[in-house]
Order: structure tokens, then C-alpha cells, then sequence
């Protein structure tokens, strides 16, 4: 628990005055003591220790709290980064495959054996299209776990993710034409998914870095 929280300065207030009306008790009953008074001294002063103790522990059980929510979304905002990491690195090899796939399979001025073109690029289509579903729940737990859920870059990110998916259905790329129109839609994708990646890895960042005074759940 940090020392500028406001649940350490209610605490510290609250002791300092339970310690300042245990002394005026003090005081008052110790002036003419006799055992009724001592007796009810112990009792206020068993109260007070066990007001004490219980408030010690919700401080501690709060602070235990507070790290408990920033190391479950920096773990996840991990595994987030790891899967985003991956799609990148396949959508920059997907498009080479598909030129490879292309030369390799040319038989002619514009003809090709599109069945064994399918066949190099659907794996690799299939695998992201996977990643992609994969990143979109990790995306919607993240909003739900996050108390920033409106984010702007989340809900950009999650719509061009739902484009993604879209493109990557391997039942659309039969013809050739259809793996052009493949690599003319995912090449304007492609755009959108550039311009996003430095916010939202800098989104991640925040959870990723430990800031000292950062809130992460209310």
C-alpha cells in the first residue's frame, strides 16, 4: 500500500485518534482507580485492540488487493502482447507466401493451378484466422477485467480484428480472383493495422511497465 493512497491516510487518522482517547481514558480513569474502573479500562482498551487489529487487516488485505489486480493484468496483457506479436509476424510473411505460391504454380500468362496456390497459403490462413479469434476473446476479458473498458483503441481494435476474420475465411479463395481480391483487401487492412499498433502497444505498455502511481482497478 503506497504511503499517498487515501486508505493509508483514513488509517493514520483513525489510530491517532484512537490512541489520543485511549490516553484521556487513561487519564480519567487512572485518576481514582479502583478495580470497577480498571476492569472497564481493560475492556475499552480490548476493544480498541481489536478495532485495531481488524482495520490492520482490511489495510493489508486492500493493499494485497491492489497488487493481486496489477499482476493478473500484466500477466494477461502478456499473453495479449504475445498473440499480437504472433498475427504480426504472420501477416508480414502471408502476402510472400502467396507471391511465392504464385511463381511457383505459373503455368501460363495469367494462369496458375489455383488448387495447389490454395494449398500453400490456406494453412498459413487458417493458423491466423485462429490467432485472430484468439486475440478478439482476449480483447473482450480485457474490457471486462478493466475498468477502462470504452477505450477508443480497444474498440478500434476489436472492429478491425472482426474485419480480419472475415478475410480469413479460407472456404472464400477458390480463384484467382478471389486470392487477388484476398491480397488487395488485406493490403488496405494491413494499413489500419499499422496505424493502430503503436497505440495499442503502448496500451499494453501501461499495464506490461509497473508505474508507481498508476490505478489499475477501482
Amino acid at each position: 500500500m503506497k504511503s499517498n493512497s487515501l486508505l493509508f491516510w483514513v488509517f493514520l487518522a483513525v489510530n491517532l485518534y484512537l490512541i489520543s482517547m485511549l490516553v484521556f481514558v487513561s487519564v480519567q480513569f487512572f485518576s481514582g482507580s479502583d478495580t470497577d474502573k480498571i476492569s472497564a479500562f481493560g475492556s475499552v482498551l480490548g476493544g480498541v485492540g481489536a478495532f485495531f487489529a481488524g482495520f490492520v487487516a482490511i489495510y493489508l488485505f486492500n493493499g494485497w488487493k491492489v497488487q493481486h489486480n496489477h499482476t493478473s493484468l500484466k500477466e494477461f496483457s502478456l499473453k495479449v502482447f504475445y498473440v499480437y506479436t504472433d498475427i504480426n509476424v504472420r501477416l508480414v510473411s502471408i502476402n510472400d507466401i502467396f507471391v511465392k505460391s504464385l511463381e511457383k504454380y505459373k503455368i501460363g500468362t495469367n494462369k496458375y493451378i489455383i488448387s495447389k496456390v490454395a494449398d500453400d497459403i490456406e494453412p498459413e490462413l487458417k493458423i491466423l484466422g485462429d490467432r485472430f479469434v484468439e486475440l478478439l476473446h482476449q480483447i473482450h476479458f480485457f474490457q471486462n477485467l478493466n475498468s477502462d473498458s470504452d477505450n477508443q483503441t480497444l474498440s478500434e481494435m476489436h472492429n478491425l480484428i472482426i474485419d480480419y476474420i472475415e478475410v480469413m475465411d479460407i472456404s472464400r479463395y477458390r480463384k484467382l480472383t478471389d486470392h487477388e481480391e484476398f491480397a488487395s483487401v488485406e493490403s488496405k487492412l494491413k494499413v489500419k493495422w499499422s496505424e493502430l499498433d503503436d497505440p495499442f502497444c503502448d496500451y499494453l505498455k501501461k499495464y506490461i511497465v509497473f508505474e508507481k502511481n498508476i490505478r489499475i482497478i477501482k
